[in-house]
Protein backbone atom coordinates (compact mmCIF):
# COMPACT_ATOMS: atom_id res chain seq x y z
CA UNK A 1 0.00 0.00 0.00
CA UNK A 2 2.80 2.17 0.95
CA UNK A 3 4.89 1.51 -1.87
CA UNK A 4 1.99 2.08 -4.21
CA UNK A 5 1.28 5.82 -2.77
CA UNK A 6 5.01 6.10 -3.01
CA UNK A 7 5.24 5.29 -7.02
CA UNK A 8 2.21 7.46 -7.80
CA UNK A 9 3.58 10.65 -5.67
CA UNK A 10 6.84 9.81 -8.14
CA UNK A 11 4.39 9.68 -11.35
CA UNK A 12 2.75 12.69 -10.48
CA UNK A 13 5.59 14.84 -9.58
CA UNK A 14 7.59 13.64 -12.88
CA UNK A 15 4.66 14.62 -14.97
CA UNK A 16 4.62 18.34 -13.17
CA UNK A 17 8.48 19.07 -13.69
CA UNK A 18 7.82 17.17 -17.48
CA UNK A 19 5.19 19.97 -17.85
CA UNK A 20 7.06 23.22 -16.37
CA UNK A 21 10.77 21.85 -17.38
CA UNK A 22 11.79 24.63 -19.76
CA UNK A 23 9.79 27.53 -16.87
CA UNK A 24 12.24 25.58 -14.11
CA UNK A 25 15.18 26.19 -15.88
CA UNK A 26 14.04 29.51 -16.80
CA UNK A 27 14.13 30.86 -13.40
CA UNK A 28 17.26 28.39 -12.23
CA UNK A 29 19.15 30.16 -14.80
CA UNK A 30 18.19 33.55 -13.63
CA UNK A 31 19.91 33.39 -10.52
CA UNK A 32 23.53 34.30 -11.11
CA UNK A 33 26.00 31.58 -9.18
CA UNK A 34 23.98 29.10 -10.71
CA UNK A 35 24.23 30.26 -14.41
CA UNK A 36 27.80 30.68 -13.52
CA UNK A 37 28.22 27.10 -12.86
CA UNK A 38 26.53 25.64 -15.72
CA UNK A 39 28.38 27.74 -18.01
CA UNK A 40 31.79 26.26 -16.52
CA UNK A 41 30.32 23.00 -16.63
CA UNK A 42 28.85 23.07 -20.10
CA UNK A 43 32.66 24.36 -21.45
CA UNK A 44 34.35 20.90 -20.11
CA UNK A 45 32.49 19.55 -22.71
CA UNK A 46 34.40 19.17 -25.67
CA UNK A 47 32.27 18.43 -27.95
CA UNK A 48 29.97 21.22 -27.23
CA UNK A 49 32.77 24.10 -26.66
CA UNK A 50 33.82 23.40 -30.04
CA UNK A 51 30.54 23.49 -31.36
CA UNK A 52 29.88 26.70 -29.50
CA UNK A 53 33.05 28.41 -30.51
CA UNK A 54 32.82 27.34 -33.71
CA UNK A 55 29.40 29.54 -33.65
CA UNK A 56 30.46 32.34 -32.05
CA UNK A 57 33.59 32.96 -34.18
CA UNK A 58 32.71 32.10 -37.60
CA UNK A 59 32.46 34.88 -40.48
CA UNK A 60 29.36 34.91 -42.04
CA UNK A 61 29.34 35.88 -45.73
CA UNK A 62 26.34 37.99 -45.86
Amino acid sequence: MRTGIVLVLLLISTMFFYRSRYKILDALLNIGFIRKKAVVLSMKIPSLRSKMLQNMFSVSEV
